[in-house]
């Protein structure tokens, strides 16, 4: 799997385990503790690791999920951190593509 591929993947699935944490949260009026929402989280990346396009994302995965279930891990700070990396790449990379795009010239 090449490396485009492969972050693609890996932000697909944290932007989705967020939005899965957040739809939960929205659910219930009540505030919710770090403890709950890494179980939240945890049972959702949990499942996504038994389906095969996130084979490649194994290790990122059992990561997860450990920092899950350490008492003093807060899953969703990580996850958050990641998506904006992620989401600052993108914009880097897309601002880079359009100025090989002008240095190219046309065909």
């Amino acid at each position: 799997m090449n490396d485009e591929r492969y972050y693609q993947l890996l932000s697909e699935l944290i932007e989705h385990s967020l939005l899965h944490l957040y739809f939960k949260i929205s659910a219930t009026t009540r505030f919710t503790p770090i403890q709950r929402r890494n179980d939240i989280l945890v049972k959702f990346i949990k499942d996504k690791s038994s389906e095969g396009r996130y084979k490649s994302l194994k290790t990122e995965l059992k990561r997860m999920i450990l920092l899950g279930r350490n008492k003093s891990g807060d899953l969703e700070r990580r996850l958050v951190d990641l998506n904006q990396m992620a989401m600052k790449l993108c914009h880097d990379v897309n601002h880079l593509q359009r100025l090989f795009e002008l240095l190219k010239g046309p065909n």
